[in-house]
């Protein structure tokens, strides 16, 4: 550029306007290139928002329409909580077999006149009967899915009656609160999946937006990079070319039109 500006005659008074007026001219261009560009920033983060709220209406509906209506029992914001709440299942399960509460049966019964051995023999069936139980509650949770939900709770509420008609000639019977707790975990399984499936489409379309944003303001960098590098140039383009012109117009005996 400035080559060309030291091979223009010294008397051109309009060439060196005209180029002087070029150049401001491209540096209003630039400045509004930048302006535009926070401008499509600003409507992007508008769109982001309404996107965003766009998501959680679909996402509703689409729970609604996956879960076939499913009512969700334990209304967590977080896969966090619904793992913290399955420890909590889980382990008073536990506390229920310790001591004996998941299970009873009748300990008076006597074998071969052994009462002994006729409590061994309840102690068990009690032990086959929860592994049995326990085993079909395992299956069912670890697959459970939208489709599935409501077949695998009514499994566990067969198996329940099953197990506790196999025990009735010894009064062996699972009680109510330890099934009850199957079910809860259950649900809280069924639960804890769509909740960290959700998180996850969350955080991927939270990615998705921050490289958007972090692309946009990249561009707003560069633009504004370019802006410096280009007002500095042309304000020394512009000296040169006012010193030229003034010597001109002196040289010349002509009045500055600028």
């Amino acid at each position: 550029m400035l080559g060309t500006i030291h091979e223009m005659g010294a008397g051109d008074v309009l060439a060196v306007q005209a180029k002087i007026e070029e150049y401001r001219q491209t540096e209003n261009e630039l400045k509004n290139t930048c302006q535009e560009l926070c401008a499509t920033n600003d409507q992007l983060q508008k769109d982001i928002s309404v996107k965003r709220n766009e998501i959680i209406v679909l996402d509703e509906k689409m729970m609604l329409e996956s879960f076939a209506l499913y009512e969700p029992r334990f209304k967590f914001q977080a896969s966090a909580d619904y793992k913290a709440k399955l420890d909590v299942i889980r382990d008073k399960q536990k506390e229920m077999i310790k001591y004996g509460n998941a299970v009873t049966g009748n300990n008076s019964w006597t074998v071969n006149g052994s009462a002994a051995q006729g409590r061994k023999m309840v102690s068990d069936m009690i032990k086959l009967l929860l592994r049995s139980f326990n085993n079909e509650c395992d299956y069912c949770v670890d697959n459970v899915k939208f489709s599935n939900i409501d077949a695998n709770k009514k499994r566990i509420e067969k198996s329940f009656e099953a197990i506790n008609k196999l025990g009735k000639i010894c009064n062996i019977k699972i009680g109510f609160e330890y099934k009850q707790l199957k079910i809860d975990e259950l649900h809280l399984a069924f639960e804890y999946q769509h909740q960290k499936e959700k998180e996850k489409e969350e955080a991927k379309q939270a990615r998705a937006e921050q490289r958007e944003q972090q692309k946009l303001e990249r561009e707003i960098k560069e633009a504004r990079k370019k802006i410096a590098k280009e007002r500095k140039h042309f304000n020394a383009a512009i000296k040169e070319l006012e010193a030229k012109l003034k010597k001109a117009t002196d040289e010349n005996g002509l009045c500055p039109i600028m």
